[in-house]
């Protein structure tokens, strides 16, 4: 019985093939884009749940009691004393970056390339984690201060195919390591990024006497492994036992491995990810199934009632209605499992590409074998439900009532199809309004004063020993440059702060106050081009060499309580001036109170030069062979200022090309369906179409009789669309200290957009009916 279904089935599509074919695209298109979401969704969940012991490894984070962030670096005899002293913690770790600047130069022979994931780990490293070893001996690997580890896809770049193992590198031109094990790549969801590996004991030979001990230097992560079910008891120990014990006044917490992803705390080791944007592609992925399973639904509707003569025919010959219904529902059964077949198939392909555009490793191994039954279940029920509807509302007729037609105008009465267009509509109007939000909202970001002059800035990183006066004689070298305007040096990049202290003045109330600070010279304020309200650059400019001072923003006075900050003091360092507030993180975060520790002559290793906006590339030219020229051991690269800020907002960016590409998708099937839709609706209205042309009806009286139904139900599902986009994009909104005004005339124009895009997908079926020879159809009859 089932196999004549399946027969009639296809023989059925084979009768339809126009109509089932954009049927079926239309349902492939969607489940496509839901499995894709779903695998970004599981990507983004799964980082760092590949180590065994996740649910037992915690990051320690300092709280803030001024704010609601979290700093996620601390001292480094912390976790030290944690493990001497609780019985809890079974094992810790420290990490540090190689240096506070970006990146250092590696050299390795003859060759020499600049790397930014180089960190100093303690031994355990390799026993709290599960990154593997493909050559060495775990526990001596870093057993020796000297002992570095490379990871597998950097051993050709600096070694080619000899012997890795006794071979030594050498950074930044002063410290040689001797490579004592080879391993894997960390995956693409660690939060943990490195190319070579370096025994934490290095601390205070690279940073500094001291910091190895130090409980002031809170700059280096620490996480710490737990026996089972200990973390309440543990974490409530804390703090009250680094203040009685250690004098140490910090509020300590607890950061699961698996939340470090999402948890967007300052001092992150690689940029977190917001959960709104989880929401978003869950919402997406719900969405545009939806919007493919009402097209699927609305097709089934729309070519069954070609069937009313064959429903009669079967019942005539004996069918009963639990036939009719296991036919139909047979038939959008293998129409929903093919769909999801093809689209499995699409899938893998479009990955590759997917992966490309949001620079994730995301592959079909994210999908298990739950997922791939949840999913074929979800076809099988938008089958049986799509196929269901529709068979028991035609088992329900009679053969009289078939024969007499009075089932046609009852057919298309039905208020269940008009309420899935209307839903159609409002999720696609919804999903390109949020588009649109986020493509402005990324515009007015880019376009927005952040307080200093982010365009034409060159920045560029200057590494190596001895350098003497080596980086001064490059700035005047540069300064020659006639489109050169100026050269300065710092130890940050504007958008990526990297240092985090508290720091004492005349009258500080109680508690801890936390200050970023950076490092430059002051030069470095020209070319930032910051705006002075107190002090002045010139005389900076004149600061004895060694000398120190220190220049803050607005927010430090308000956190302070000054009228005026020149001449005063923090730490006994002398204020030279107050500069107006500047966004020098992402526009996600409020200004926050800022510390500039200036310093001339200092050979800060990251130079930034601001050049005229004419003749880029020949600057460039002659900015490269005078650093040839006085660095020719360093390699020469360089990124544009305005390009690295832009990387603060790569999620934003990403989701917009994902919301973009899927709202598309959303409109296509949205159109198929209008297009099938109408193309029945007005093959059914042939003969009344013919009798009304023959009568002198125009063109356009009948091309409002046919499109006034579908106006209504798209204005009325662009209606409904706004609140709820509104809502979305509110919420949305709430991730940025500053932001677009939402404006209802964008939601008016997406709903006309919509509206002209349908009006010519209708007309365009209309015409072709109307310019047809309607003279036959009428001598048919």
């Amino acid at each position: 019985m089932i196999l004549n279904y399946i027969k009639i089935a296809l023989r059925f599509f084979k009768h339809n093939l126009i109509y089932s074919l954009i049927n079926l695209i239309g349902l492939t298109f969607g489940l496509t884009c839901s499995i894709i979401c779903l695998l970004h969704i599981n990507y983004e969940f799964s980082f760092d749940m590949f180590h065994s012991n996740y649910k037992n490894i915690y990051r320690l984070v300092d709280g803030n009691p001024n704010d609601k962030e979290y700093w996620a670096k601390m001292s480094a005899p912390l976790p030290v004393v944690l493990k001497e002293n609780f019985p809890e913690v079974i094992e810790y770790v420290r990490v540090a970056r190689f240096s506070y600047s970006p990146e250092v130069v590696v050299k390795s022979g003859n060759s020499s390339f600049l790397e930014n994931n180089i960190l100093l780990v303690d031994p355990s490293f390799l026993k709290v984690f599960d990154f593997k070893l493909t050559q060495g001996d775990v526990n001596k690997v870093l057993s020796s201060p000297q002992s570095a580890l490379i990871t597998q896809s950097n051993v050709k770049k600096y070694f080619g195919n000899e012997n890795t193992l006794g071979k030594v590198i050498n950074i930044n031109d002063r410290f040689n390591y001797t490579i004592t094990g080879i391993i894997e790549d960390a995956p693409f969801n660690s939060h943990l990024e490195f190319d070579f590996l370096i025994s934490f004991e290095n601390l205070n030979e690279i940073y500094g006497e001291g910091h190895l001990t130090s409980w002031g230097q809170l700059n280096w992560w620490a996480y710490v492994l737990l026996a089972d079910n200990k973390r309440n008891n543990f974490e409530s120990s804390i703090t009250n036992f680094l203040r009685k014990e250690h004098d140490v006044n910090s509020n300590v917490y607890l950061q699961p491995l698996k939340d470090i992803h999402f948890q967007g705390n300052r001092g992150n080791q690689k940029a977190s990810y917001s959960m709104v944007y989880i929401y978003v592609f869950s919402a997406i992925a719900i969405s545009v199934l939806f919007i493919a399973c009402i097209n699927f639904i609305n097709f089934i509707n729309a070519l069954s009632g070609k069937r009313l003569k064959e429903v009669s025919l079967r019942k005539t010959f004996g069918a009963n209605r639990s036939n009719i219904i296991l036919q139909f529902i047979t038939e959008s059964v293998i129409m929903s499992l093919t769909a999801l077949m093809i689209a499995f198939v699409i899938v893998y392909y479009v990955l590759p590409v997917f992966n490309s555009i949001l620079n994730n490793n995301i592959t079909l191994g994210f999908i298990n074998q739950r997922h791939i039954l949840i999913t074929g279940l979800l076809a099988v029920l938008v089958g049986i439900i799509s196929g269901a509807y529709i068979s028991f509302y035609m088992a329900s007729f009679s053969i009289t009532n078939i024969l007499k037609g009075i089932t046609t105008k009852s057919y298309q009465n039905l208020t269940f199809s008009h309420i899935l267009i209307i839903a159609q509509f409002a999720i696609s109007s919804i999903l390109i309004i949020f588009s649109t939000q986020i493509f402005k909202q990324l515009a007015y970001i880019g376009k927005m004063d952040v307080g200093f002059n982010k365009e034409s800035v060159v920045s560029m990183p200057i590494y190596g020993k001895q350098l003497g006066n080596k980086i001064e004689v490059f700035k005047k070298e540069v300064a020659q440059i006639s489109t050169v305007i100026n050269v300065s040096t710092s130890r940050f990049i504007p958008g990526f702060p990297n240092e985090n202290t508290t720091l004492n003045w005349q009258g500080k109330p109680e508690g801890r106050f936390w200050f970023y600070r950076i490092h430059s010279d002051a030069d470095f304020l020209e070319t930032m081009d910051f705006e002075f309200i107190e002090g002045s650059i010139d005389e900076l400019k004149q600061l004895p060499e060694g000398e120190v001072r220190y220049i803050v923003n607005e927010k430090v006075l308000k956190i302070t309580g000054w009228d005026t900050g020149y001449k005063k003091f923090l730490d006994d360092v002398e204020i030279g001036g107050v500069i107006k507030n500047f966004n020098f993180q992402s526009v996600h975060k409020d200004i926050a109170p800022l510390v500039i520790k200036v310093i001339n002559k200092r050979n800060y290793n990251q130079v930034f030069i601001r050049i005229s906006p004419n003749n880029t590339s020949e600057t460039i030219s002659k900015i490269k062979g005078r650093f040839n020229q006085i660095f020719p051991d360093i390699p020469f690269e360089y990124n544009f200022l305005d390009d690295q800020l832009r990387r603060l907002y790569k999620a934003e960016y990403n989701a917009s090309k994902v919301v973009n590409f899927i709202s598309l998708i959303s409109i296509l099937i949205a159109l198929f369906g209008v297009f099938a839709l109408i193309s029945l609706k007005v093959k059914e209205r042939t003969k009344e179409i013919a009798i009304r042309k023959v009568l002198g009806v125009s063109l356009k009286s009948l091309f409002y009789l046919l499109t006034k139904s579908f106006n209504k139900l798209l204005l009325l599902g662009c209606l409904i669309s706004w609140p709820i986009a509104f809502y979305i994009i509110r919420s949305w909104l709430r991730n940025f200290s500053y932001k677009i005004p939402i404006s209802f005339i964008d939601f008016a124009l997406t709903a006309l957009a919509i509206l002209l895009v349908i009006q010519i997908v209708i007309s365009t079926q209309i015409m072709r009916v109307y310019r047809s020879n309607l003279a036959s159809k009428l001598r048919h009859e």
